[in-house]
Formats: structure tokens, sequence, C-alpha cells
């Protein structure tokens, strides 16, 4: 698969900007960060990007975001032709020869792997500094590996994802408006909601409370962004019985109300 790395830097300063991608970005956010949308060329929010957690960014995508002054944060610079983003699954794709993959732009992580993905990241900063060609070709190498985590994260490997949590995935991704409980598929999947949990973390690194969360957040952007619905019909829709617990679930995240979240997004519009 062809790959040019293009550099790479870690950074700590605090820092509330907005800003296009130039080419792809593959990071790791440490700590620090108290906000970042990671918004697709159509102007949708393609995932909200957390602390402790990957991230592959393809070009011409947005990312606002708000580093406090313990932000500690890694970015890869590259070029990969055969990675493009899906309008239609969205997600991004990745190519290679016959084979493709889908991957999510944010890959949480478990804080045990922290330390060693950390390292990695430190490493490929140093030896793309490196004017031996031995080490550009050693950055690379790494890099590969990185990019493999996504593809594991999303359980393309043979038996990494059980048919269980797999079911329980789907059944989160399709519920757009919040209805159906974990407790409801566990029992669908004849499996205790501790058992159902434990393969869900196993396949995919996040419990699955968090990844429902994040599913929700991003929805609740979405129609923040782009409707004119009162609160109340969002918390509707984003499966809240009343408004209150929109505004505090908005508030826990964001670090904002639901009405500042929405000027946010208009001004960027204006």
């Amino acid at each position: 698969m062809p790959l040019t790395l293009l550099g790479a830097n870690r950074f700590s300063a605090p820092e509330i900007f907005v800003q296009k991608t130039s080419c792809v970005f593959l990071g790791l956010v440490v700590a620090g960060l108290e906000q970042m949308k990671i918004i697709a060329p159509d102007g949708r929010v393609a995932a909200m990007q957390e602390n402790c957690a990957l991230q592959l960014i393809p070009e011409q995508f947005q990312l606002d975001f708000r580093f406090n002054r313990n932000r500690e944060n890694f970015v890869i610079f590259c070029r990969i032709p055969e990675l493009s983003w899906d309008v239609v699954s969205r997600k991004i794709l990745l190519r290679d020869g016959d084979l493709e993959a889908e991957l999510r732009c944010v890959v949480p992580l478990e804080p045990a792997r922290l330390p060693e993905m950390r390292n990695q990241f430190q490493k490929i900063v140093e030896l793309a500094n490196c004017p031996m060609p031995v080490g550009q070709l050693a950055a690379r190498m790494i890099l590969q590996g990185l990019l493999a985590e996504f593809i594991l994260s999303e359980g393309h490997a043979s038996g990494v994802i059980r048919s269980a949590a797999a079911h329980c995935k789907k059944c989160f991704d399709e519920d757009l408006h919040f209805k159906r409980t974990f407790r409801d598929i566990a029992r669908e999947e004849q499996l205790s909601e501790v058992h159902l949990r434990r393969l869900f973390r196993e396949a995919y690194q996040i419990d699955p409370s968090r990844y429902r969360a994040r599913l929700r957040l991003m929805r609740i952007s979405e129609l923040l962004a782009s409707t004119d619905l009162p609160l109340k019909e969002i918390a509707e829709e984003a499966g809240m019985k009343i408004v209150t617990h929109l505004h505090c679930f908005i508030r826990s995240r964001c670090g904002m109300t639901a009405t500042e979240l929405r000027q946010s997004f208009h001004r960027k519009t204006e």
C-alpha cells in the first residue's frame, strides 16, 4: 500500500483553533482535550475526538478543537492514496489491492495501552526528523502498524468480533432515536448484561455505554447544526424524556449549554 510520510509532531501548547486537513492526519490524543469535532467535507460531524484515543482523518476534513494547558497529542502527516471517505457509510475506506476495510475516525484506547502507543508515536516523531533514509523507512513501518490498529478495532481480523458484540453494535448504529436498551439487546442474545458488555469491550475496546454516548452526541450535534428544532424535540429525538437531560448531557461533554453549542455551529456557517 503506497504511503508517504510528510512529517510528525508532538503538541503541548494550549490552543483553540479551527483547521482544514491538507493531508491525512494520523494522531494520538493523550490528554488536555476539552473538545474536538471532526467534520466531514459535507459539513456534518463525522466523529467527536476523545482523550486517550487514536484518530485517523482524511484530507479536506475540518477540525474544531480546544486544548487546555495539560495538552499532549501527536499528529503524523502523511499521504495515503488508497484512503478515502465514504459518504454513504460515513466511514473511512482503506484499500490494498483487492482488499477493502471500513474504518472509524476515532478509536478509543484502554488506559493500559496508552504508554505503548505514546512510545510508538514519539519514535515516529524522532525518525521522521532523521536525515538518514533508514530512519524514514523505519518510521513508515511503524506507521503501517498504527494503521492496523484501526483495522483491528473494526473487527476485520478473524475471530476478533463475536456475533453477539457485532449484533449489539449494529443495534446501536441503527437505533437513531435511541429507543432500544442494552438490557433488551442482551436478552435477545440470551446473555447477561455483564457478559455482553465484556464481549463488546473485547471486540471494540470501548464500553458499550461510552460508545452509545458518542453516537448520541453525534446525533445531537447534527440536529443542532442542521435544524431549528426546539431543544425539547431534539431531546426526544436523542431518546431523552426531558430536556433537562439534554442540557446535562451536553454540558458534561462539551462544557457549554445546548444553546451555546447550537450558536457555535451557526457562527461557523455565517
